[in-house]
């Protein structure tokens, strides 16, 4: 896993995102699953219950033969985290 600013990387592809709170609001809270053309899978956040490393450091890149599968398994362990309900975005 290496962290990346997906803001200086051209060719992502986000696949599934949520959110949790009200789309406009102060309080919401956004996580996004997808892959980079080079065949890596990220997961990112940003909102409210985004941390601060989040901020600074940019989405967790996988790669390999299980990087999807690594990188939902992040965006459900933040969801969890946080809880309350998560609605597609």
């Amino acid at each position: 896993m290496e962290r990346v600013d997906l803001t200086r990387v051209h060719g992502e592809t986000r696949h599934d995102r949520w959110r949790h709170g009200w789309e406009y609001g102060p309080f919401v809270t956004h996580v996004a699953v997808g892959e980079l053309d080079d065949g890596r899978w990220f997961a990112e956040r940003h909102g409210r219950a985004a941390s601060r490393r989040d901020l600074r450091e940019g989405a967790c890149v996988y790669a390999g033969p299980h990087a999807e599968w690594y990188a939902r398994a992040t965006a459900r362990r933040w969801m969890r985290t946080v809880g309350g309900e998560w609605v597609g975005a």
